[in-house]
């Protein structure tokens, strides 16, 4: 239950403008924005791999959809963000790590459901 909040999470903070996260105190993140990128997609995949465990594909279809729309979006004006193809690098690379981990995790807990 915990993946939609942390997709709309990180979908919002992917989509804010640089001024208001510079407003915020979290422009800072822009320095390591391949590491956010990895770390936020690892996020989404951990949760989707144990939630549901035997939906690896959709599961990386659907994470590398939303990968690519952030980053069309970011070049919008609105969110005047750069639109970097080496961020969605980093969020399919992310997503696999997630579900990675998220299929240890199913193997140790006992198996996936």
């Amino acid at each position: 239950m915990t993946f939609p909040f942390a997709l709309v999470g990180i979908v919002l903070l992917a989509l804010l403008p640089g001024a208001i996260l510079d407003m915020l105190g979290m422009g800072f993140t822009f320095s390591h924005d391949k590491l956010n990128h990895a770390v936020a997609f690892t996020t989404l995949g951990i949760l989707g791999g144990l939630g549901w465990p035997k939906q690896k594909l959709r599961l990386v279809v659907f994470v590398l959809f939303v990968g690519a729309a952030i980053e069309v979006l970011q070049a919008t004006p609105l969110v005047a963000r750069d639109m970097d193809m080496f961020d969605w690098i980093a969020d399919f690379a992310g997503a696999i790590c997630g579900l990675a981990i998220a299929a240890w995790t199913n193997r140790i807990a006992g198996g996936t459901r």
